[in-house]
């Protein structure tokens, strides 16, 4: 398998979303990535880390979005979340709101929508797919 950058994913997880047209608003916060990709690789500081890739309206709801991509065959391991990921998911959880990572496994090509909830109150390092059923996401797999 080749390197995992992430963005195919995050291309297709537009993707999937883009299909529910106007009952869905998908909006991408600029990351380090992003600023150095536009600055043509010259880097200019001071981009401060940011709570998720992404802000979505699905029905109604407003959620916080992260999206990852693993290469693991047996789990999803949190040292793939950020710190800033992780306080995000935090804050957002405490002002009342809903966070989700929408993990890809590049192995099997499914999705799984994750609530941060899950993942903030595990004691383990990982989750294994198997443990993950209940939590596949079902856009992509109606997609």
């Amino acid at each position: 398998m080749s390197k995992n950058t992430g963005k195919p994913s995050e291309k297709k997880f537009q993707e999937i979303y883009s299909k529910l047209g106007k009952r869905v608003f998908v909006h991408r916060v600029p990351d380090n990535s992003d600023t150095y990709g536009r600055t043509k690789g010259k880097s200019v500081g001071g981009v401060e880390a940011q709570p998720s890739d992404w802000i979505v309206t699905e029905d109604g709801q407003m959620f916080y979005a992260e999206v990852k991509s693993t290469q693991n065959k047996t789990s999803f391991p949190f040292g793939m979340i950020s710190k800033s990921q992780m306080r995000g998911a935090r804050k957002q959880l405490a002002a009342g709101g809903q966070y989700f990572f929408f993990v890809h496994s590049l192995v099997t090509d499914e999705w799984f929508q994750i609530p941060a909830d899950l993942i903030l109150s595990t004691t383990k390092s990982s989750l294994k797919w198997s443990e993950l059923g209940s939590y596949k996401w079902r856009l992509a797999h109606d997609a």
